[in-house]
């Protein structure tokens, strides 16, 4: 069957090597709610995973795919963290509000364009590796009220849009 959202965050674990994390308190512990794992937020009425939010806690690795999969995710938080982020897979997340990447080696923008399928309204990709132009891409998502992009190396020019 489908992924729980407790193998889901399982895998976030795994693949992003939860061992060595700064602190994992409650992580994949069998009798405790993700509600209670640290990064972890829900919705109070609901109990549903809506945050995760890991903000300079040694994550490393690649994000899962799977992570998509989470029915009523609205905010993504993995600043200051050393990881590989990809942006394929991410439309798949439609509840998806926030994504906050500053300061994580970010160095590629390729399928950013699929955040159009979701209702994004604000992005952060500041302080990272980035060359090359702006991806224009950004633009096509009709939702998105704040872009925060500075500290990077873009090169080209910002036109009306």
């Amino acid at each position: 069957g489908p992924l729980t959202v407790r193998d889901i965050l399982g895998i976030f674990y795994d693949e992003m090597g939860g061992d060595g994390w700064s602190t994992n308190i409650n992580w994949n512990e069998p009798d405790v709610s993700p509600c209670d794992w640290y990064g972890v937020y829900c919705d109070e009425e609901d109990d549903v995973v809506d945050r995760i939010t890991m903000v300079d806690n040694n994550l490393k690795g690649e994000v899962p795919i799977e992570l998509w999969q989470l029915p009523n995710l609205l905010i993504l938080d993995l600043s200051s963290n050393d990881i590989d982020f990809v942006f394929e897979g991410v439309g798949k997340c439609e509840t998806l509000k926030g994504l906050y990447l500053s300061d994580t080696g970010l160095s590629s923008l390729e399928g950013i364009g699929e955040l159009k399928l979701v209702g994004l309204q604000a992005i952060d990709i500041s302080s990272n590796e980035m060359t090359g132009t702006f991806p224009s891409e950004l633009f096509t998502v009709p939702t998105l009220k704040d872009i925060s992009m500075s500290h990077n190396s873009f090169s080209g020019s910002l036109e009306d849009k």
